[in-house]
Order: structure tokens, then C-alpha cells, then sequence
């Protein structure tokens, strides 16, 4: 039988934005509404810790209880929770946020000092902190500030905020206008302080909700920024704790299987045994019985046990992993050879790894939105004290690239990139196209002769079309077809082929090198 002993599981179904219907916040007006919002704030932190806890391991096959054979009872957890979130965390921000160039590449020059700004903040680290709670709770806060030293090489300070401590207030018009970001800390007496900032002022509130200061800040936005995984602010793996539970508490039973078999009785059956075996028998799990006088029954020994097949409890096991993974996105890391036919995109399809790409490119959606008001700040604060780095950079200016591992098939999409150039597709469209680099702008910018050296590009992808064909295409390309020659190849399927290509002389190659 299986049970579920955590109430909160059914209950669970992302966090609540908080919003006021106030049209700004001000001086008159922030004690009310950040009381009010406090109280929405505090339901969230309760279901943010049960899965903070969760992804730590607290869940609750922890709370079992059983009715029968009580001493056995194994508490087993398959942290899949744990497993999803870095799993999507390190799979979507492993490697290092990058900001290109929009359009004029002159300025190339100023982005690299915002992304040193940005390196000296340790905000790649910062990124990674806030990347595991938005898969943990669906939102995550990240916070900037001038540096005191207003130095050139370290204009700001970023941090990542625990989402317990901090929420953003938002406006309730068409557009949801955030309207102030809250940040609790404590005094010496571990009071609460409520550090409310505005687009142009800063309140520090105490546990009463009284202003104790305020003062006005000169950083054009709202320094704390919220980054939500889905509108819903929901955690990955918040749709599937049910089926996680349900994994752990076949696993128990499992387990508990196997100790019952190992803790079995000795069923002695009309057997006449030694005094010795009768006083020991409670101690070796020996349970001795007689039948009736004259019943005739023959002496007998048997082992006391409920056998259950390892190998359906396997299957079923199985089928709630796989059935958890594709409502969270995670591809299937296990089955990744498909025999038959599949090529290397059906297996790709077919386990889920372009699943995972698609959630990636969704979640960069939501995240690029915030990451933009980040950079609009970053620049304020640049531009007031490091100007001639910055000169006038602005954030239409700035792509935001979020890569992930483009090694695999690296094969595929080079030859797919030499074609698209062979038939005359810009540079910077076609290395688009590929995805095999993250800043396919920069690359273009940087590799002046791709795709002007067009012999090569369609002396390597033309091979499977007939002679005549081939140079008919070198001809519309303004390529000599003296700098070719016919080479004779065997066709393995087809004996009778002369399997005519055509291929670039190395020699007339050698001398345009």
C-alpha cells in the first residue's frame, strides 16, 4: 500500500506575485502596502522551505509509519529532486552568460568592459546561486549596488538573495510595473528590517512597519530584480513531488522485502527436536508446530516467507522515473542507443535531449527579461562613474547569449554550415543557423574569408551529385572547372556505378593558398 504523509504535496502549485493597487510607492504609503505584502510573502516562504527541504532530502517517505512488522521499516530516498535541479541548472548555465554586439560592432569594445565589470562582480558565480533557486521555488532575486570605492575595476557589487528574504512588489496595471523591491535583514536585537527600494528612493522599515530612514539612491531602477522560471513561479520538479513519493515508497517496500526474506521463519512441523532447539527457537526465528493426535501428517520443515517479483516493481519504478523526467524536461540519460535505423537526431528526439533544448530556450525567455533590467542598472551606475569605458552603450545595444555544450554533432553541423555558405547564405545567417558558437556575430566579424573561399565548400559537399551537375554549379559559382578533376570511386550497393565526383586539385589549391 502506498502512502503519502506529506500534506503538502496536493497544495503546492507555485507562488503568489505580490502586488498592490497603489500606482507608486512612496513615503505616504510604503508602511501600508509592505504590511499587506508581508502577509503574502510569508505564504510563499512556507512552501518555498517544504521544497527547500525536499530538494535537501526532508521528504516524506521520512515520515512513514507501518502497521504491520513494524521493526522493519527502511526510509529509502531517491533524491530525484536534487537530481532535476542540477541537472537543469548545470545544463543551462554551466557555462559563463555572454553579451554580443546588436547591429554596430563598434561597440564590441564597451561590451567587453561590461562583461569584465560583470566578471570582477563575481556575477557567474551569482548566476549559478540564482539558477538553483529558480528550479527549486520558481523565482530568484539578484541585487546590485555601487561599489564604495566607485573604482573602475569594480563599478558594482552583485548578489544573489535568498528568496525568503526578499520580494518585489508589482503594480496591478496591464503591464504588472514593479514598483519596489523588499529585502529583510535584522538588527542587533535580530529585529526585522525592511529595506524597501524604489526606482528613486530607498525606506528601511522596522518590525512595526514604521519608516526608521529613507533616502533617495541614483540608480535609475529597481536595484532588486526578480527572475521567475515560468509565470507560474514554479519549481521543477513541484509538478512531480506525488510521483516522488510514490518512487521512495516502492523503493521502502523494496527494501523491506528483502530484509523480511532475510529475517524469515523456520516453520518445524511435527518434529520431534532437541531441547536446546526449543529454547532457542525465538532467538533463531524458529517457529515449532505440532498437529493433532493421529492426523497423520509427516514431519516437515519450511521457510516463512512473502515472495514479491523484484522484476515488475522494477518495471513500475521505471515507468514513474520516465513518466517524472518528461513532465520536467530532462532527457533520458540511460537508453542512449536505439538500435534499428535511428539516426543521431532520432535518438535525440527520442530521449528527450530536444526536449530539453526547447525548456532551455524558453527558460532564457523569462530569464533574458530580467537579465536586461540588470544590465540597464549595471550601465547607470557605469555611466556615472567609469564613463569613458562605457561612452554610450546602451542595453538595445547588448544580445544576451546563455550557451550550452554545442560540441554535439559538431560533424553534422559543419557540413551543414559548408553548405549553407556553398549556396550563398550570409555568414552570420548560416553560423545562426548551425548554433555551433555563441557568439555567431563575433565570428562572422572575426573571420573575414568565411565563406569567400567557396572551392573547398563545394568541392566537400557536392559528392554525391552527378559530374555534369557538379560542374554546372562551379560554373554559376565563377570557379574554374580546371581547378577540378573527375576522380573514379566504387559504389558498394551499386558494383556498375562509376561513382564520378568531382574533387579540388590540390595542386591548383596549393598554389591559391
Amino acid at each position: 500500500m502506498l502512502v503519502f504523509s506529506n500534506p503538502n504535496c496536493t497544495t503546492l502549485a507555485g507562488r503568489i506575485e505580490i502586488s498592490t493597487s497603489a500606482s507608486e510607492i512612496n513615503k505616504s504609503n510604503v508602511s501600508e502596502v509592505v504590511q499587506n505584502s508581508s502577509c503574502i510573502h510569508s505564504r510563499n516562504v512556507a512552501e518555498i522551505n517544504v521544497l527547500w527541504n525536499y530538494f535537501t532530502g526532508n521528504q516524506a517517505v521520512l515520515n512513514r509509519t507501518k502497521r504491520y512488522a513494524t521493526t522493519i521499516n527502511n526510509k529509502v530516498v531517491e533524491n530525484h529532486a536534487y537530481k532535476a535541479v542540477e541537472f537543469k541548472s548545470s545544463y543551462e548555465f554551466a557555462f559563463p552568460i555572454k553579451y554580443a554586439c546588436r547591429g554596430d560592432s563598434k561597440k564590441s569594445e564597451p561590451i567587453s568592459h561590461l562583461e569584465r565589470y560583470m566578471r570582477e562582480a563575481n556575477k557567474y558565480t551569482c548566476d549559478g546561486h540564482l539558477a538553483q533557486w529558480m528550479y527549486i521555488c520558481g523565482q530568484a532575486y539578484r541585487f546590485i549596488q555601487p561599489t564604495s570605492e566607485n573604482t573602475d575595476e569594480k563599478p558594482f557589487n552583485i548578489t544573489s538573495v535568498d528568496p525568503r528574504k526578499a520580494f518585489v512588489i508589482y503594480g496591478r496595471d496591464v503591464f504588472s510595473t514593479p514598483l519596489a523591491g523588499v529585502i529583510i535583514t535584522s538588527d542587533e536585537k535580530e529585529n526585522a528590517l525592511y529595506n524597501v527600494y524604489t526606482k528613486t528612493e530607498m525606506f528601511v522599515l522596522n518590525n512595526k512597519y514604521e519608516v526608521v530612514s529613507s533616502k533617495y539612491h541614483v540608480m535609475g531602477g529597481l536595484p532588486l530584480i526578480e527572475y521567475i522560471l515560468n509565470p507560474e513561479r514554479m519549481g521543477v520538479f513541484e509538478p512531480v513531488i506525488p510521483l516522488l513519493d510514490a518512487i521512495n515508497e516502492l523503493e521502502s517496500n523494496r527494501i523491506d522485502a528483502v530484509a523480511q526474506t532475510v529475517d524469515s521463519l523456520t516453520v518445524i512441523l511435527n518434529a520431534d527436536v532437541d531441547q536446546e532447539i526449543i529454547d532457542s527457537a525465538g532467538t533463531n526465528g524458529i517457529l515449532l508446530l505440532k498437529g493433532t493426535a493421529g492426523s497423520g501428517l509427516s514431519p516437515d520443515a519450511k521457510l516463512l516467507k512473502y515472495d514479491i517479483s523484484h522484476t515488475d516493481i522494477q518495471v513500475t519504478i521505471a515507468h514513474m522515473i520516465d513518466t517524472a523526467q518528461q513532465i520536467m524536461g530532462i532527457p533520458d540519460q540511460k537508453n542512449r542507443n536505439g538500435g534499428g535505423g535511428d539516426t543521431g537526431q532520432a535518438v535525440s528526439l527520442r530521449t528527450g535531449w530536444n526536449t530539453a533544448h526547447a525548456r532551455a530556450m524558453l527558460t532564457e525567455k523569462f530569464f533574458n527579461k530580467s537579465e536586461r533590467e540588470l544590465i540597464k542598472i549595471a550601465l547607470t551606475i557605469c555611466k556615472k562613474f567609469v564613463p569613458s569605458k562605457i561612452k554610450e552603450l546602451r542595453a538595445t545595444d547588448i544580445d544576451i547569449k546563455m550557451p550550452r555544450s554545442l560540441s554535439d554533432n559538431m560533424q553534422v553541423k559543419a557540413q551543414t554550415l559548408a553548405t549553407l555558405l556553398a549556396c550563398g547564405v550570409e555568414p552570420a545567417s548560416s553560423l545562426q543557423a548551425v548554433e555551433l558558437f555563441a557568439d555567431d556575430k563575433a565570428v562572422a566579424d572575426n573571420s573575414p574569408n568565411l565563406g569567400k573561399n567557396i572551392e573547398m565548400t563545394v568541392a566537400l559537399n557536392m559528392a554525391e551529385l552527378p559530374v555534369e551537375a557538379q560542374k554546372q554549379i562551379l560554373d554559376k559559382k565563377g570557379i574554374q572547372v580546371d581547378d577540378f578533376t573527375v576522380v573514379q570511386t566504387a559504389d558498394e550497393h551499386n558494383p556498375t556505378s562509376t561513382g564520378e565526383t568531382v574533387e579540388l586539385n590540390r595542386e591548383n589549391d596549393n598554389k591559391k593558398t
